[in-house]
């Protein structure tokens, strides 16, 4: 039920050689699951009881949400990036902090969940960053998810501008707590096959492997689809062809969208992988709210999220997911940035806020760029019409 032999055996010969591992991963350390959401939610479900909490650094993909908190009942709990950083990731302080915060909810943190390639930011993060997180997940006895679902669409390097190159976290020689690192990957991202609902988690725990079992009734994929997956892997050199084809692709497309933007004068966090661009309109969001066009918004440091909690809330219902104060401050200007995000879908561009990714500072707008250029060029026009107009009425 999580996945055929053939199939399992095809994903491990792939994480093998793509992923670098150097712990060999067998068919008994792939679970197949219908989409990486459902490995996510499997692997919460194995490791976390109902009303339990999961750090995850923000800004995330939204998804981990409702993969954390329909099934599981778990709660997520963002652990907000400093402005300063270039990679938008917090510091282990932060962490301590967000965790500190959960145990003032009754929350107990049993996992953190860590993105790299990182979405929504298209930048792969660097290993000390993400090996402290690790350690420090080792260090509480907390089992961590590593979603690695862009690792194949890793399409530059430039270690001088923060770009480092990825590294899956099976490569390394000494994972600090194997049997509490998990990964997920997925055909959907990496080969475009979003329709085909398939993925995988990796773990090389046998108990949590085991204790996955029970929902594979619910997130097993159609024998058909394996099968059809099973011949495509098996064909290494369309493999190698395909992948070393679609990164030229997002590359070639990226430099074109980097261009259209540095023209309009839109600034951006340089990326290197996967197919979307993080873009700072934290001025016209400034703009919206009265604020001077060049000052950015200002938010609460990341080690002072205890200062937005007084005390505990009065629980309401046995519903162990139910409402919470915030477990992060509500960044200033958001209400600016959802009207923003109105203007564009009034202007007939659709470009999504920082609010759906948990974003610790507003004004900050994720973009993707897998489409033909002609499209592209007239979705950055649009917008770029309703920034202007922005600007006009600013000085009315």
């Amino acid at each position: 039920m999580y996945g055929s032999t053939e199939l399992r055996r095809e994903l491990a010969e792939l994480v093998n050689t793509r992923f670098k591992a150097k712990r060999q991963v067998d068919e008994h350390n792939i679970f197949v699951t219908n989409g990486a959401g459902s490995a996510v939610n499997d692997l919460i479900l194995a490791t976390c009881d109902a009303g339990d909490g999961v750090l995850i650094p923000s800004p995330y993909y939204g998804g981990f949400e409702p993969d954390a908190r329909i099934v599981g009942k778990v709660h997520s709990v963002p652990v907000p990036a400093p402005q300063s950083s270039p990679h938008f990731q917090p510091s282990i302080p932060a962490f301590e902090s967000a965790m500190q915060l959960a145990r003032l909810h009754n929350i107990a943190i049993k996992a953190i969940i860590v993105c790299t390639p990182n979405n929504p930011t298209g930048r792969t993060i660097p290993r000390e960053i993400i090996r402290s997180y690790l350690e420090f997940a080792k260090q509480h006895k907390l089992h961590a998810i590593v979603d690695e679902v862009y690792a194949l669409s890793v399409f530059r390097e430039d270690e001088a501008a923060g770009l480092a190159p990825f590294e899956s976290v099976l490569s390394w020689e000494n994972i600090p707590d194997p049997e509490r690192t998990h990964i997920v990957w997925s055909f959907s991202k990496d080969f475009g096959m979003s329709g085909m609902r398939s993925a995988a988690a990796i773990t090389y725990s046998k108990a949590v492997h085991h204790a996955m079992h029970p929902y594979a009734v619910f997130t097993a994929i159609p024998r058909a689809i394996e099968d059809a997956l099973t011949r495509m892997l098996s064909d290494t050199d369309f493999v190698t062809s395909y992948l070393a084809e679609n990164n030229r692709r997002i590359n070639d497309h990226y430099e074109h969208l980097t261009k259209i933007l540095t023209t309009a004068g839109i600034e951006y966090l340089p990326a290197n992988a996967a197919f979307f661009l993080w873009i700072d309109l934290r001025k016209w969001v400034n703009l919206l709210a009265g604020h001077t066009a060049g000052s950015h918004v200002q938010r609460n440091d990341e080690t002072h999220l205890l200062a937005t909690i007084t005390e505990p809330p009065t629980p309401t219902s046995e519903d162990t997911t139910g409402a919470l104060p915030p477990l992060a401050p509500i960044p200033t200007n958001r209400k600016e940035e959802l009207c923003l995000f109105e203007k564009f879908i009034d202007g007939g561009v659709y470009a999504a806020p920082g609010a759906a990714f948990a974003s610790p500072e507003s004004g900050w707008f994720r973009i993707v760029y897998a489409m033909d250029k002609e499209i592209l060029e007239e979705a950055v026009g649009r917008m770029v019409k309703v920034l202007r107009q922005i600007e006009a009425e600013s000085h009315s």
